[in-house]
């Protein structure tokens, strides 16, 4: 392409990142123009990284770098941490998040579900001033993974 701007540069960020193939994705990042990029090219880029534990600390570089962030960013990091298991480090930026969703609250209900934490993802369920079906179906789930269920016929 002759001319090329952030929709352009974000289509083939994404589809790098969407196929599996982070290090195009970074290539296309990095030659981009820094006015060119926006909350889309890095939140593309920090979930691509995010998505396995050995990218998780190249995520958060990124993460850190950024000049502005958004609730997907966030979410982004967040989930990435859950699904690496590191609990420690999603709760500091949940607890550094200037607002949270409904999504953030599920990622670390979801995350404390997984590693055994039924209490403080209940304590999370609790706390949580709003809730919906995705949340009541992550702390359900949570309690049927670690045995905490009770059928009850009648």
């Amino acid at each position: 392409m002759r001319i090329r701007d952030s929709v352009s540069y974000n289509s083939m960020i994404d589809g790098y990142v969407k196929y599996g193939t982070i290090d195009s994705a970074r290539e296309m990042f990095d030659s981009m123009p820094m006015k060119e990029k926006n909350l889309i090219s890095w939140n593309s880029m920090i979930s691509g990284y995010a998505r396995w534990e050995g990218g998780l600390y190249i995520a958060r570089a990124l993460f850190q770098k950024m000049p502005e962030r958004d609730l997907i960013s966030w979410n982004c990091m967040i989930d990435g941490c859950v699904k690496c298991g590191k609990m420690d480090d999603a709760q500091a930026l949940f607890d550094e998040m200037p607002k949270k969703d409904v999504v953030s609250w599920a990622n670390m209900i979801d995350g404390y579900a997984k590693i055994g934490r039924v209490d403080i993802a209940r304590a999370l369920f609790d706390e949580m001033p709003e809730r919906d079906v995705v949340v009541c179906n992550a702390m359900m789930a949570g309690y049927l993974k670690n045995g905490n269920c009770t059928i009850r016929t009648y």
